[in-house]
């Protein structure tokens, strides 16, 4: 038994299904991004971006699964034994990656809406793979997953600072550039109210529409983005 578990399972054998799962994982990546930022399909890409979402959220520790599987059965005694001691020795950690993974079907963990977990408020400006972190007026806090799936959170509202906002911005009658996508993502690096720690995103809507998520750095500010872009030769609507 050991001789044909040694025979099918080899270290060239992990080599390749590692390249085949990475490879696979960039496609889904960059179709993600392709999803997101064009408007190609029509009112088939937001049911596809978000069963590509979905299929990457669950994908990571999938692979991870069939890598550690594949390793353990190499040689199932020492390399079972190897995994079994880095399992209990990253016991917390593990825990949290999995309870982050459940945590991130939610909607309500999503880049730039407000967050209330125990004693910490703010706004999720950036979801890792072990915890999230919120901004608010006294800085940034790091919340694990762990304990927001054991002590609960709350989606909250208020305008104590920035947030992300669902823009559709159209040009005026009387602004006639030729290329009004590169021309806005030119004008807006030159703003000081977003804060670029959340990279905007951008993809062309019908006719000359452009949705556009942005995050500002305080919640006043984006009022002030709005002005700015009406002077420039937009009407810019929320979402």
């Amino acid at each position: 038994m050991e001789y044909l578990l040694e025979s099918r399972f080899t270290w060239s054998r992990l080599l390749v299904v590692a390249i085949g799962l990475a490879i696979l994982y960039f496609l889904l990546r960059f179709a993600k991004q392709i999803l997101t930022n064009t408007n190609y399909l029509g009112e088939l890409r937001l049911p596809l971006l978000k069963t590509v979402s979905r299929t990457l959220l669950f994908y990571e520790p999938i692979v991870l699964l069939i890598l550690i599987s594949v390793f353990v059965l190499i040689r199932p005694p020492l390399h079972g034994l190897w995994a079994m001691l880095l399992i209990i020795g990253g016991f917390s950690h593990i825990r949290n990656y999995i309870s982050g993974r459940i945590l991130q079907m939610d909607q309500g963990i999503t880049l730039g809406n407000q967050l209330l977990a125990g004693q910490q408020k703010g706004v999720i400006s950036e979801i890792g793979r072990l915890g999230l972190q919120l901004k608010s007026g006294e800085g940034i806090h790091h919340v694990s997953y762990s304990h927001l799936l054991s002590q609960g959170f709350t989606q909250s509202s208020g305008e104590e600072v920035g947030g992300l906002h669902r823009l559709i911005i159209n040009p005026t009658e009387d602004n006639n550039h030729p290329n009004h996508l590169t021309h806005l993502k030119d004008l807006l690096t030159t703003t000081p109210y977003i804060d670029w720690n959340y990279q905007p995103s951008f993809n062309e809507g019908k006719g000359a529409a452009i949705h556009a998520n942005v995050m500002v750095r305080e919640e006043g500010h984006f009022r002030d983005l709005v002005r700015l872009i009406e002077e420039w030769g937009y009407d810019c609507q929320v979402v």
